[in-house]
């Protein structure tokens, strides 16, 4: 009986704390995502923007798109593994 209490005073607060760093992580990464997509808003909304900002904004919204992997080398490489003879 007492090893059954001593575990289980040792796991509610591992829990609690576990629960608590894995909230704020969720608060930081919706954060981060709405950052993202207020950022990539910015220029369907026609705002006028200083040309450094608008040249960050731009960086931002070609990163978050994946502009920058190479879809189309990709999907040729994996088409011709794949194809059908």
């Amino acid at each position: 009986m007492a090893t059954s209490e001593n575990v289980v005073m040792a796991v509610v607060p591992g829990n609690l704390v576990v629960s608590i760093i894995m909230g704020i992580s969720l608060k930081k990464v919706w954060g981060a995502v709405n950052t993202l997509q207020f950022l990539i808003y910015f220029k369907i909304w026609g705002m006028s923007l200083p040309a450094n900002t608008e040249k960050f904004v731009s960086y931002v919204a070609f990163i978050a798109r994946g502009e920058f992997i190479p879809k189309d080398k990709i999907m040729n490489k994996l088409l011709a593994k794949f194809r059908i003879k």
